[in-house]
């Protein structure tokens, strides 16, 4: 099979993940931002993230990790690289809740391979995916689902 059609393939299936996990992120009540309501999966912090339970971070994270992995093979602006920031959104309030400083530091290597997509630099795509991979692994330890 040729490579485009395997990154569309996967790009298909992350497509997929995507949106079930948006499903799954849209089946909390909904908040204004600045609210602290409680959502039928937890509550929403002051800054207006949610707080999701751990599986659905460890899903997110996995699901983060495959863009990832697709961006380093190929690194350009683009449908895959735009799956990253929903993906990211629909559980990163948990993550900032728990673990500020991991999170901070993720929100950094996602803003590097932005940059290195939009720059076309495997070498700089690959080191923000190992950051990213590294802090989540962390991450899901100090957090088990």
């Amino acid at each position: 099979m040729p490579i485009s059609h395997r990154v569309a393939a996967r790009v298909g299936a992350l497509t997929i993940a995507g949106a079930l996990l948006a499903g799954l992120t849209a089946c909390g009540s909904s908040s204004s931002p600045g609210s602290s309501a409680t959502t039928t999966r937890g509550a929403t912090t002051t800054s207006g993230y949610e707080v999701v339970s751990d599986s659905v971070v460890a899903a997110g994270l996995s699901s983060v990790q495959g863009i990832l992995a697709l961006l380093a093979t190929d690194p350009k602006d683009g449908p895959v690289l735009a799956q990253i920031e929903p993906t990211w959104a629909s559980f990163e309030g948990t993550i900032k809740a728990k673990a500020q400083d991991t999170y901070l530091k993720m929100e950094e290597a996602l803003t590097n391979i932005k940059a290195a997509a939009k720059n076309r630099s495997k070498d700089a795509a690959a080191k923000a995916r190992q950051e990213f991979s590294d802090l989540a692994k962390a991450y899901i330890a100090e957090h088990p689902a």
